[in-house]
């Protein structure tokens, strides 16, 4: 039959045009000349072996394991409409502990398991809808105080402290330049100052990190399963749960009294300042969606947006300023959301 006199191109043999359904991938046609084969989607089992994988790699490297780990995890509870992840989590969570505690010993299989577990809950969290923001803040914040414990304890058992410990980390590396010109001493004391300064908050770092990059992994795979953007959350419309502003208040009271503790003082300011890091980040976080809520509200150009961003990223850094915005805006709602449901939400592209 000929070809109707049109300004559509003609679809190469072999190939069909794709139907409306987002979830049909179509691709070549077999060799009998039937209907063209569609890819078939991951299943349950490539998702078991893609945690137990990830959970070995987790065990030699914490950082790059995580993400794999999370994929894995949104396979296989994908495939098993919300369920199938007992088998999963443990399988992966023991091999990441065999795997870390024959290459590194036991301190660091602490930590490799607890990015395990970590990554396991971003994972599941994801593919069941349920990673808000506080959902969020709180596995980072489970993981840091679990990080923060594990080094309490070993701590504990080779007779020392945690503030002891780091400042013994550090003069061993410092020892390994003790014939170095004045300069370089002068460097390593102003770097020991840094040091002491930043250590305590490195837990919560830690727990971000892993966080982020398990968060990547997932949202990669669900993406492409899922195929619709409408359910990926909108940056500019995330919300702090309102409960996260009396963590921030209860922190500060027992900061305070952790001077009158003397018996768990040191535990206690680890602790709080490790909310306290947490918090600014989530509430920085919130600034910077109010501010890119009110870029995109003025249509200001995008070298005049890269200015202001500029501008708040170095007066977080040195002031706080963006966490403060954060903070008043849990409060009194600048982007006027609906917070009459549930505030612990993350809204997606549909609430717009």
């Amino acid at each position: 039959m000929d070809r109707p006199d049109s300004n559509i191109p003609q679809a190469p043999e072999g190939y069909s045009r794709p139907e409306s359904s987002p979830q049909n991938f179509v691709g070549p046609s077999n060799q009998n000349g039937g209907k063209p084969r569609p890819f078939e989607a991951p299943t349950y089992k490539q998702g078991f072996v893609l945690c137990v994988v990830g959970g070995v790699i987790t065990g030699l490297l914490s950082f790059i394991g995580a993400a794999l780990v999370a994929y894995g995890m949104v396979i296989a509870i994908y495939c098993k409409k919300g369920h199938g992840w007992f088998g999963p989590a443990i399988t992966s969570v023991l091999v990441t502990g065999v795997a870390a505690y024959l290459l590194s010993g036991p301190t660091e299989a602490a930590t490799s398991v607890t990015a395990c577990a970590l990554a396991l809950g971003v994972g599941y969290t994801f593919a069941t809808e349920k990673l808000t923001v506080g959902v969020g803040s709180l596995l980072v914040g489970a993981t840091a105080l679990a990080l923060l414990g594990y080094d309490a304890f070993f701590a504990a058992m080779a007779g020392t402290t945690l503030p002891e410990l780091a400042q013994n980390v550090f003069n061993q590396y410092a020892s390994q330049v003790s014939g170095a010109s004045p300069e370089i001493q002068e460097g390593l004391s102003t770097a020991k100052a840094l040091f002491m300064l930043f250590w305590p908050t490195s837990y919560t770092g830690m727990a971000l990190l892993y966080f982020v990059i398990a968060r990547f992994g997932a949202r990669t795979v669900y993406k492409a399963l899922t195929r619709d953007p409408q359910k990926l959350p909108q940056f500019q419309l995330m919300d702090v749960p309102f409960w996260m502003c009396a963590l921030a208040v209860a922190n500060l009271f027992v900061y305070a009294l952790s001077s009158t503790i003397l018996s768990a003082q040191d535990i206690l300011q680890l602790i709080t300042l490790n909310v306290f890091m947490a918090l600014r980040v989530v509430f920085a976080l919130q600034g910077l969606a109010v501010l890119t809520w009110f870029v995109r509200e003025k249509h200001f150009s995008p070298a005049l947006s890269l200015s202001l961003f500029v501008l708040a990223g170095m007066l977080e850094v040195q002031l706080g300023v963006m966490a403060l915005v954060g903070l008043i805006d849990a409060w009194v709602n600048f982007r006027k959301l609906n917070r009459s449901g549930n505030q612990d939400s993350e809204p997606t592209i549909n609430n717009n």
